[in-house]
């Protein structure tokens, strides 16, 4: 069952997310303590102000268990920037970072999918198809979907390729290499 995520899902949420920042190897994640760290993103979940916050997400919640196996994050394009300065001057406290600031990832003529993330031991199971198909059915017709897919990531790539998106160029943030990827929501 998809839905959109509640207030009473950060620690699901977190824990998921923390996947998509250590792969990444997100600056706070990886140079501060876990603690420090997941105090601040756990804040960030519960404030409607941040990008990472919980009402930006859907979840993917088994009939069975009841668990969130899966999460789609997402925002317009153009939010981007101001949800970027929010994290940066949050962070910016963190003397440890240095000057700690984000790349763009975003174009502001789409809705961009920040994050879409399935739970290790549910992987297989078309829950990020799920994900992406439900986002197609909330966004009219003509929308822009963008997100970014890791050029050392193929199986990621074959996924949103079955989906329908295409590279429309590359960027760099967090020291990878991503694809640039765009689709166009058809009725």
């Amino acid at each position: 069952m998809i839905r959109p995520a509640q207030a009473s899902d950060v620690p699901a949420l977190y824990d998921l997310m923390a996947i998509i920042w250590q792969d990444m190897e997100f600056e706070p994640y990886v140079t501060l303590d876990s603690q420090t760290f997941k105090e601040a993103m756990v804040q960030h979940l519960l404030d409607t102000k941040q990008k990472y916050n919980y009402q930006n997400c859907w979840v993917y919640q088994s009939r069975h268990t009841g668990q969130i196996q899966g999460l789609v994050l997402g925002y317009p394009g153009h939010l981007e920037p101001r949800y970027d300065r929010l994290i940066e001057q949050h962070f910016g406290d963190h003397t440890e970072l240095g000057d700690f600031s984000l790349t763009r990832e975003s174009r502001d003529d789409e809705w961009y999918i920040d994050m879409l993330v399935v739970a290790p031991q549910a992987r297989g199971l078309g829950i990020a198809t799920a994900l992406v198909k439900h986002l197609e059915s909330v966004h009219s017709e003509g929308t822009v979907l963008g997100l970014n897919c890791d050029l050392v990531n193929p199986r990621a790539k074959a996924l949103y390729h079955r989906l329908s998106f295409e590279v429309s160029d590359q960027v760099t943030f967090s020291g990878h290499d991503y694809h640039h990827m765009q689709k166009t929501v058809k009725p």
